[in-house]
């Protein structure tokens, strides 16, 4: 099963009114330890 990371600029609000997990997105701007923080939180979880 394949999981995906979703990427946003948008803000807690607005993600989640459009009910998308918190658990599954990244927000603009991230740096790059924060990239493989949630890739390695993902992995984990599976």
């Amino acid at each position: 099963m394949m999981k995906a990371l979703f990427v946003s600029g948008y803000d807690d609000e607005t993600i989640q009114h459009h009910r998308i997990n918190q658990r599954f997105v990244l927000q603009h701007p991230y740096r790059q330890a924060g990239l493989v923080e949630k890739v390695r939180e993902m992995l984990d979880a599976a």
